[in-house]
């Protein structure tokens, strides 16, 4: 169906890599009686910039099919933008997970095609934009392949199976890289970054007595008093509610610098001025230097809060982009900084390229769990470390031998703001 000029039902926003996946969607959505646009219908001789920038803003709901390739189109990224600001997006995933998307579109809930009740998911979120109802069920489109294709893509299936059974064990290979692993005395061992998020919730009557964290609370400016919290896991992927309360933890494969940056996030993409936060005045004393086995969680047991607030006077709000360095030298910018420790973007952005470019994220764990003995004794510092047999950090980041001496990862916290 060709959509006529008045309006349109959908526009899919693609690369072109995908278009085999494209051709299959939008004949789902054409058998539910929308009218659909993609750039099959442009036709020869027509400025299609100008082309696609009216029809995109025509349209009444977009759906941006994220994938490897479409994730670093800057042509997606345009669409996808205008779609997110009228809050007409559908994001869908083939072949990638939501924690690859580029930054600032993430804290819209995507449709995973691939998942059993995909399409019946993508149906539900293109009726709730469109607020029209398909006379159709949602049922999975009928095969566009050839049939031959079939026994091509059960063998790559198995193959990548069997490649998949021999690559190592991310989880596995950073706890042997702990004290007490059999990768702890390598002369060359891998470089990790572990991280682990925190929520804090109030005690409850079950939570075991290591679990529970203190928290300095001011009555008015002459009284404090104290009260309890505590930390559950969440997963790095996260979407916690604005005016939550969070801790971070980190862990290093090697020994070295530990150095905190905060960016605030905005709905449209865009981030804040950086902010070194760790190490800041109120917790310089807990040092910088971390070692194998070692947990730095943040804020510090010498700061004034247990946690950070994840809240902004700003209305665009959409949470807190964090970039954690480990180097194995101590960095001058970062250990002379007073109050207040703004860094230049030029300097961030430096070395996010330099030191953040090769790092992969390999390792998403469960969220949930609450604080083990091993980490309650290992926050207070460096002198109980944790061993290969203790419980692994939330998210793992690898990154190559023979890189550059520090590394880098970019670990955002999405948060929802306040209707």
């Amino acid at each position: 169906m060709t959509p006529n000029e008045k309006g349109i039902d959908v526009f899919v926003s693609y690369a072109h890599e995908d278009r085999d996946a494209v051709e299959t969607l939008v004949h789902f959505l054409e058998k539910r009686q929308w009218s659909v646009w993609w750039d099959s219908h442009l036709t020869g001789g027509t400025a299609f910039d100008t082309a696609i920038e009216a029809k995109l803003k025509a349209a009444r709901c977009v759906i941006v099919l994220w994938s490897n390739a479409s994730a670093k189109s800057a042509f997606v990224f345009d669409e996808a933008s205008l779609a997110y600001q009228r809050e007409i997006v559908v994001p869908v995933l083939i072949g990638i997970d939501a924690t690859r998307l580029p930054l600032g579109f993430r804290r819209v809930q995507c449709v995973t095609l691939a998942a059993r009740d995909g399409y019946a998911m993508l149906q539900r979120a293109v009726e709730a934009k469109l607020q029209q109802p398909s006379p159709l069920p949602p049922t999975p489109p009928p095969p566009r392949r050839r049939y031959w294709l079939v026994g091509a893509v059960l063998a790559l299936a198995a193959i990548a199976t069997l490649l998949f059974l021999r690559q190592p064990s991310y989880r596995a290979r950073f706890l042997a890289l702990r004290p007490g692993g059999n990768l702890g005395q390598s002369t060359a061992p891998d470089r990790m970054i572990g991280v682990t998020l925190w929520k804090m919730r109030p005690v409850a009557d079950k939570d075991p007595p290591h679990t529970r964290m203190l928290r300095p609370v001011l009555r008015d400016k002459s009284e404090g008093v104290t009260t309890e919290g505590t930390p559950v896991r969440v997963t790095s992927d996260a979407q916690l509610p604005e005016g939550s309360e969070v801790r971070l933890g980190i862990e290093s494969s090697r020994d070295g610098y530990v150095y905190v940056i905060d960016r605030e996030l905005h709905r449209d993409g865009t981030t804040g001025s950086p902010q070194l936060i760790f190490p800041a005045p109120l917790t310089r004393g807990s040092g910088t230097r971390i070692v194998r086995g070692c947990l730095l969680e943040l804020p510090t047991l010498d700061s004034a809060s247990i946690a950070w607030k994840m809240e902004s006077t700003e209305k665009n709000y959409a949470g807190e982009l964090l970039t954690i360095v480990v180097s194995s030298q101590s960095i001058p910018q970062l250990e002379d900084t007073k109050d207040p420790s703004t860094l230049p973007d030029s300097l961030v952005s430096e070395w996010e390229r330099d030191w953040g470019a090769a790092a992969h994220h390999v390792f998403d764990g469960p969220g949930g769990a609450l604080t083990t003995p091993a980490e309650a004794q290992a926050r207070a510092g460096c002198s109980h470390l944790l061993t290969s047999g203790d419980v692994a950090p939330t998210a793992i980041y690898e990154f190559p031998a023979g890189g550059s001496k520090s590394m880098l990862v970019r670990f955002p916290i999405r948060v929802i703001p306040k209707p």
